[in-house]
């Protein structure tokens, strides 16, 4: 389907409402503090230092600074430029591409600007990319159909770590480099192929009303929700749910988020996937031994054939008191969520007694292709991204973290999201980012999560599996 902006901007046409879902947490018994108990639940063991991980959570300023840096009058760029942007089937983050879209090309009138958007550009655009002929000139790396680890190691990408020391904001003269959160900057074999717009993170989505009827409140470690699991039982089949068909979510919304909690030098050496030894690990034992306690109880449910819709009709509906899913969940379900839903977000699920939960905040944003014709349109573009509006409009609109050192005011969120920003935002939370891609052991960790959730796999024998992928990589 087309649609004419100025020039050419060819829109996809977009599918009927979908919510991919998941929830966070809730239970809130807190057992005990005694660390030594916490052991005996399956926790950790040995000198670990709970208390002082190698984190610290970020000293989160709002505001930007481009209305302090010198205004520079930019040439209206020509020529050609297109872009590929993935828009899932309820429109999340639509209405701010469009005004991003609209404002770059009004602002460049000679700009002949093709965008290609919604839910299934990825998977139609495909075979460009596979055959590097005709490519968009810039990606969103985002959504279904589309790898960015696999494009990346296939060359798609221009590297961008030069560019990034020397590039400016559009119309200013300050750096982008001095705006953009360097620690959330990922690297692919040495190379900077993403630049991160917008960062995410997941966890458990919990209904806090629910809660509040059983005289329950939201776990803040793993004992607390093991509790809580006993009165959750009593009123609906299940603690925690998620699609089996997607282990990944159960991965980065239960097993990541306590690694994240011991800080970014332990979850870099878990996420990377080249150490075999950070496996058998007492601490990474510990959280798995978690996620197997939960399982034995008979906490948690999901089938190798249910998807993100199934999860998420379950949870609606009050079969499951927990789901694990990304803090976009209320932007994707808005139009679906029950008036008696109170949703609140949190990361702490199979984290130790006494400790700061964990958040694993990943990069969104948008690429470069090698084999572009445009680049300094593409690079002119990117430049143009990173303004402040730009970037404030792209976090509110999907309800994430900004890649920027400067965050959007919380009031500017949804209510929802105003929560999971507090949440983030907060000092009791210890922030890691994910920076490395762990390669042969991805699938590998999702499998073994999803094997010890469903009790057919023992936390030994997936410590085994982990370590001999690992050893692949390294």
């Amino acid at each position: 389907m087309m649609l004419k902006l100025n020039c050419i901007k060819t829109v996809a046409a977009f599918a009927a409402v979908i919510a991919m879902l998941f929830g966070s947490t809730g239970c809130g018994i807190n057992l005990t503090k005694d660390r030594t108990e916490y052991v005996l639940l399956g926790g950790n063991s040995g000198d670990i230092d709970y208390d002082h991980p190698d984190a610290t959570t970020p000293e989160w300023q709002v505001g930007g600074p481009d209305q302090d840096a010198q205004v520079v009058e930019e040439a209206p760029i020509t020529g050609k430029l297109t872009v590929q942007i993935f828009i899932n089937e309820n429109g999340v983050g639509e209405d701010a591409w469009t005004k991003i879209l609209d404002e770059f090309e009004q602002a460049n009138p000679g700009l002949e600007l093709t965008t290609y958007i919604g839910p299934n550009v990825n998977s139609q655009l495909a075979s460009k990319w596979n055959s590097g002929k005709d490519t968009p000139d810039i990606v969103l790396l985002d959504g279904k159909g589309l790898s960015e680890y696999s494009m990346s190691a296939a060359g798609s990408f221009l590297d961008l770590t030069d560019w990034y020391q020397t590039a400016t904001v559009y119309g200013t003269d300050g750096k982008i480099w001095d705006k953009v959160n360097t620690d959330a900057l990922e690297r692919y074999n040495g190379c900077q192929y993403k630049a991160p717009l917008m960062l995410n993170c997941y966890g458990l989505w919990y209904d806090e009303a629910s809660y509040q009827a059983m005289g329950i409140s939201a776990h803040r470690d793993f004992s607390g929700m093991l509790a809580n699991g006993q009165v959750l039982k009593q009123n609906w089949q299940n603690s925690l749910i998620y699609p089996g068909m997607y282990s990944n979510y159960l991965v980065w919304g239960t097993v990541m988020p306590a690694v994240a909690a011991y800080g970014q030098e332990f979850f870099n050496r878990v996420a990377s996937g080249q150490e075999p030894e950070a496996y058998e690990d007492a601490r990474f034992v510990g959280v798995l031994n978690n996620l197997h306690t939960l399982s034995q109880a008979g906490y948690i449910s999901a089938s190798a054939t249910q998807d993100h819709l199934g999860a998420q009709s379950d949870w609606l509906n009050h079969r499951a008191a927990l789901v694990s899913s990304g803090i976009w969940l209320e932007a994707e379900m808005k139009n679906s969520i029950p008036g008696n839903f109170e949703m609140h977000f949190t990361t702490a699920g199979l984290n130790a007694a006494g400790q700061n939960p964990g958040i694993a905040l990943m990069g969104v944003g948008v690429a470069i292709s090698a084999n572009t014709q445009n680049a300094e349109n593409a690079k002119t573009f990117l430049r143009y991204l990173y303004r402040d509006e730009n970037l404030n409009r792209l976090a509110v609109s999907y309800g994430y973290v900004s890649a920027s050192q400067w965050q959007p005011e919380i009031a500017a969120y949804s209510p929802i999201s105003q929560k999971v920003m507090q949440y983030i935002r907060g000092e009791d939370v210890t922030v890691v980012y994910k920076v490395c891609d762990w390669g042969n052991v991805g699938e590998t960790f999702n499998n073994v999560a999803n094997q010890i959730a469903q009790g057919s796999l023992s936390v030994e024998q997936g410590i085994r599996q982990l370590k001999e992928a690992a050893q692949k990589n390294s």
